[in-house]
């Protein structure tokens, strides 16, 4: 359905009709009612021709459908997290939507719309909480080659049945749906945390068979009792979004195995439509996790710092190269500073730095990153503007490190003068 929806084309008949694509604890929405739901929603919402819309809300058939509707009558959605309004008011949307899980506000806005290129289907924020923030340029090719890419090396097919554990702004968690749609799957919408028993209920009951999941999800299954997790339909498990620790690896792949089902570790970006590469599960043991190999859509260019990549195991003295995308799912970041909307190809990801563990099965070792920055609980933190926040708390010079397992700030502290009375 993905392809007919970024395509424009109508909807009848797109997808198996009768399959069920849409769930939540209550209703069930096959793909022709999802079709006649995106028609109607698109004719309710009768905004500008190519106008620029921000959406937030719930994630929930609502806010899907809404999104489905701007992408298919060609209007460009932006997927806010939180703070529509003012993003809303600052890049001259037509409108800002708000999406719980029964009802959809519409708030029109006056003003003069942006000039929008042609090829532009979607803006996503990056995912930060500090430094200057971004919106992700994204085309209609971006996201089919991304969702094509997905589902060709998961395997994914129209039996397969994810849930929302990831936000939808999110474009990890707007991959997923992106990528089940493509095939004919289907896709179970929920709000709840994965530790909430209203999620486990809902995984069990609607037959989930993949489940995604940052750094941070899969720390808050090992603080429980995991072991629902274990249900006959259980196909794969999927990890993105940071670093997890190698040790976290080795003993969620050996659950999966155990379980009947697959992990991958996967490595990706907003601006290369969410993922670069991934590791095969069947290279996860005896390789140095997190690793990664560029799956066919994205083409990984060494820029090498040696004259030679190694071709030996990864070592510390093996020599580093930056990595950088170019293809079908790459593009360009906008800075908030001003809305430019002109394309500005090549659609390159910024590289991340690398260094090769094995060049013979193309198998790389992710090391760091060239800009300063930290993942945690899938929020950016931008080092520089961290120091920034807190320099004028400190006397003295500051540093912020950190790594996508916590994050350090060094300060000095003030001398406190010893009291000498009684």
């Amino acid at each position: 359905m993905l392809e007919t929806v970024l395509s424009q084309r109508p909807l009848t008949g797109c997808a198996p009709p009768g399959a069920v694509a849409l769930l939540d604890a209550e209703r069930e929405l096959t793909y022709a009612q999802l079709a006649r739901r995106i028609e109607a929603r698109a004719a309710e919402l009768d905004l500008p021709a190519r106008s620029l819309v921000v959406l937030e809300g719930e994630r929930s058939i609502e806010l899907v459908v809404t999104y489905l509707a701007l992408l298919w009558s060609g209007r460009v959605p932006l997927l806010a997290a939180r703070g529509g309004a003012e993003l809303a008011e600052h890049w001259g949307a037509a409108a800002h939507l708000t999406a719980s899980a029964n009802r959809l506000r519409v708030r029109r806005l006056p003003g003069r719309p942006p000039a929008l290129h042609p090829d532009l289907a979607l803006l996503l924020p990056t995912s930060g909480s500090t430094g200057c923030p971004k919106l992700v340029r994204l085309s209609r090719r971006n996201l089919l080659a991304n969702a094509a890419s997905i589902a060709g090396y998961l395997g994914l097919h129209d039996g397969d049945r994810a849930i929302s554990s990831l936000p939808l702004h999110y474009c990890y968690g707007l991959s997923v749906l992106h990528a089940h749609l493509h095939v004919g799957g289907s896709m179970v919408l929920t709000e709840s945390s994965v530790v909430d028993p209203c999620f486990r209920a809902l995984y069990t009951s609607r037959g989930v068979t993949n489940l995604a999941g940052v750094p941070y999800t899969f720390e808050l299954l090992e603080r429980g009792d995991h072991s629902w997790l274990a249900t006959p339909s259980l196909r794969l498990l999927t990890q993105a979004g940071g670093r997890l620790p190698a040790e976290q690896v080795q003993r969620w792949a050996q659950r999966a195995r155990g379980w009947g089902a697959e992990l991958f570790v996967m490595y990706g970006q907003t601006e290369a439509t969410a993922r670069i590469a991934y590791l095969p599960p069947s290279l996860v043991s005896g390789t140095p996790p997190p690793s990664a190999v560029p799956y066919r859509a994205a083409c990984c260019a060494c820029a090498r710092r040696a004259a030679r990549c190694s071709t030996a195991p990864c070592s510390p003295t093996a020599p580093r190269a930056s990595c950088c995308t170019r293809g079908p799912t790459s593009c360009w970041a906008t800075p908030t500073s001003g809305p430019t909307w002109r394309w500005a190809p090549p659609w390159t990801s910024s590289p991340p730095v690398i260094w090769p563990a094995t060049a013979e099965n193309a198998v790389f070792e992710i090391v760091g990153r060239a800009a300063r920055f930290t993942k945690l609980f899938g929020l950016r933190l931008d080092l520089d503007t961290v120091e920034a926040m807190v320099r004028p708390l400190a006397p003295g010079a500051v540093a912020a490190l950190g790594d996508d397992r916590r994050l350090r700030i060094a300060a000095p502290v003030p001398a406190r003068r010893c009291s000498t009375g009684t």
